[in-house]
């Protein structure tokens, strides 16, 4: 039966990927009524997540990005699904992106290049724009919805097979292809399981844990790091800005990578708060007494 209730949603929404983008975002509309003012999905986790990170914003202000918020998901819903039928050359001019040169350059001396990134925009977009590179691989973390795991995936491997690399895979992956020059593609914002956490920083002032196994891969086998923002231009519209966090990591002091990232993101999220993943419980096991490596 379930398989049965799978197929039939994974038809509708294929049928509704159809459709134009003047007609998603009417879709879209209906569902930021829906989860933000029906539903109210996470909307406490929301709120709290703004009114500590921003103290410094009056509730009319929160409300506003509060608003903004739940519209850009509403939009990254649509055109995720859109993303199941849409063609590249449409899609590639809906992305703008700025420093790719400076990843040719890396992987024209025959280097892996680890590129960071955060949940802002639409990050499941972000993949496109390295599909044309020999070894390019997206790291995902796996759903516990197999179906819908399985689905994103069919996504995301629309234009180009053999580009994802699970999370619990990619150590093994690197050491076994160390010598092939690749570049891996991370949502490095993610909260570490309470029992992984071994570095806290203040961010968006809040003590925040953080993944420090993307420095410790970069500096073992001296990978360069970048770090990608995605800003929103507008609806269906944004622009990647590439930037190089550490060229040497080998040389770099503990954490100054895993630092630069956080400032990094930080700042982006400053400019454009709306455009993040607030729904996110980032902060669950914010203040655990760090184990540092």
């Amino acid at each position: 039966m379930n398989n049965l209730l799978q197929k039939i949603l994974s038809f509708k929404i294929r049928l509704i990927a159809l459709l134009p983008f003047c007609l998603l975002y009417l879709i879209s509309d209906f569902i930021y009524f829906f989860i933000r003012y029906v539903l109210r999905y996470r909307i406490k986790v929301v709120k709290d997540n703004l009114t500590k990170s921003f103290p410094e914003k009056n509730k009319k202000e929160i409300n506003f990005i509060i608003k903004k918020f739940y519209r850009n998901i509403s939009d990254i819903i649509v055109e995720t699904i859109k993303y199941s039928n849409i063609k590249i050359n449409k899609l590639s001019k809906r992305i703008q992106v700025e420093g790719l040169e400076n990843i040719h350059k890396y992987l024209k001396k025959e280097k892996s290049i680890i590129a960071c990134m955060g949940h802002r925009g639409n990050w499941e977009w972000a993949g496109t724009v390295f599909i044309h590179l020999n070894n390019a691989y997206a790291v995902y973390q796996p759903l516990k919805n197999v179906y819908f795991n399985n689905f994103l995936n069919s996504i995301r491997t629309r234009f180009k097979k053999n580009c994802l690399i699970s999370s619990n895979k990619l150590a093994h992956y690197i050491l076994k292809n160390k010598n092939t020059p690749t570049f891996y593609l991370i949502l490095a914002d993610q909260s570490p399981p309470k029992s992984k956490i071994n570095y806290q920083i203040n961010f968006l002032n809040q003590q925040t844990p953080f993944f420090t196994s993307i420095e410790r891969i970069a500096k073992h086998f001296n990978f360069p790091v970048f770090f990608l923002d995605i800003i929103r231009i507008k609806r269906g519209h944004y622009k990647i800005i590439i930037e190089e966090i550490c060229s040497n990591p080998s040389d770099s002091d503990t954490y100054y990578i895993t630092n630069a990232y956080v400032r990094r993101l930080e700042k982006a999220i400053c400019k454009q708060p709306d455009n993040w993943l607030w729904s996110h419980r980032r902060w669950k096991y914010a203040n655990i007494q760090n184990k540092y490596d």
